[in-house]
């Protein structure tokens, strides 16, 4: 399995990147040595991946090792390790679902249209106030791909 391993992180160029993979394929070899009679198949990654949500694994920690195992499946197909159909098989697997909470306080419409309209447009400060208000609300609609801007 070192040499899975080794496959895997030469194909990954960030040195962060590498040493999260080989954490999560070092705990995944170990889960799948303990497993082993199920077979390297969808399934199998799929029974990993449900016993990760159930020891209450956030997302983004199941996601990444999810990572490595997909990466892991590709690269044993491309060097005739695996056969293509079961690589493509795990390369199936979806990533576990984020359940994005709004983190803060938000504004409620009505308080936005107030908050726009703070700034007294009669004044020199006033103007360049309004101005930065718009601008930053127009960069913040680019950036969620709002492409209606009037």
């Amino acid at each position: 399995m070192e040499g899975l391993l080794q496959l895997v992180l030469d194909s990954v160029p960030s040195a962060l990147s590498k040493a999260a993979y080989r954490r999560a394929l070092l705990e995944f070899f170990s889960w799948f040595n303990r497993h082993r009679e199920l077979g390297l198949t969808k399934a199998t990654v799929q029974k990993f991946r449900t016993e990760l949500e159930q020891r209450g694994l956030a997302p983004p920690s199941v996601n990444i090792r999810l990572s490595a195992i997909r990466r892991l499946a590709a690269e044993a197909a491309d060097n005739g390790l695996m056969p293509p159909e079961l690589a493509a098989g795990i390369l199936r697997i979806k990533g576990a679902r984020y359940r994005g909470a709004k983190i803060g306080t938000w504004l409620s419409p009505e308080q936005a249209v107030k908050l726009l309209s703070l700034p007294d447009r009669s004044t020199t400060k006033g103007r360049r106030d309004c101005a930065f208000t718009i601008r930053s609300q127009t960069i913040d609609d680019i950036k969620r791909g709002d492409r209606n801007l009037k």
